[in-house]
């Protein structure tokens, strides 16, 4: 599967923890017709300014066993996410159906990590058929977690009722419906003055603008009324 990695969460963190996003395309490479699947999970390394730095698969075996000495066992996985080919989730929320373009390219796939610049606890995955926005404050519960452990102030079970607070959410941005078509790029606007709106490159050189803050309300809405109704 294509693999991706970025620092993300780094604020939430408070200079007890640094965070790190990993982005899995579960179909990378084979021909679908339909959005492929991904898997994100979100990961924690203690300590303030922790360097997160991609692996490369033309490492010696020298280099590999002197890099994966230093790196053991100085980090975890603290939440993972993954959005089925129907839209569904699991580990998370379950994503609305996103505006459409009109079944995944027939070429091989690829993903990225967009992390927003707006908003310090979201990220958007992005393949090659679809846009994925993500928010999770596991990252800001992990560092109160370790807070809590260097001011001597945890209690007996308190690790994991903290962590149980976590809590992620998911919806699709965008979705490649053309096999004529793919998403080859994706970019958050740093400018407040613009709105919290995402740019999106399609291959045949069109821009598609998402605003990132009606679809996270409509995605809300969307829970509230079912959860209502249930």
């Amino acid at each position: 599967p294509c693999v991706c990695i970025e620092s993300f969460g780094s604020a939430a963190g408070g200079g007890v923890v640094d965070g790190f996003a990993v982005a899995r395309d579960l179909a990378a490479g084979r021909p679908r017709a339909s959005p492929s699947p991904i898997r994100v999970e979100f990961g924690i390394l203690p300590g303030e300014g922790a360097a997160t730095m991609p692996r490369f698969e033309f490492e010696s075996d020298a280099d590999r066993r002197l890099v994966d000495e230093l790196v053991r066992g100085t980090g975890a996985y603290v939440e993972r996410v993954s959005i089925a080919d129907d839209g569904d989730a699991e580990g998370g929320g379950s994503p609305e159906r996103a505006p459409s373009l009109g079944s995944a390219p027939s070429a091989g796939r690829g993903c990225s990590i967009v992390v927003d610049p707006l908003d310090d606890v979201m990220v958007h995955i992005t393949t090659r058929s679809r846009i994925a926005t993500v928010t999770t404050n596991a990252i800001a519960v992990t560092a109160n977690v370790f807070k809590s452990r260097l001011d001597g102030t945890a209690r007996k079970g308190g690790d994991e009722k903290g962590m149980s607070s976590i809590r992620t959410k998911v919806w699709s941005g965008l979705e490649v419906n053309s096999s004529d078509v793919a998403l080859v790029g994706a970019r958050v606007s740093g400018d407040v003055h613009l709105g919290h709106i995402l740019l999106a490159r399609i291959s045949n050189g069109s821009m598609e603008v998402v605003n990132v803050t009606s679809a996270q309300c409509l995605h809300e809405t969307s829970e509230q009324m079912k959860a209502k109704s249930e």
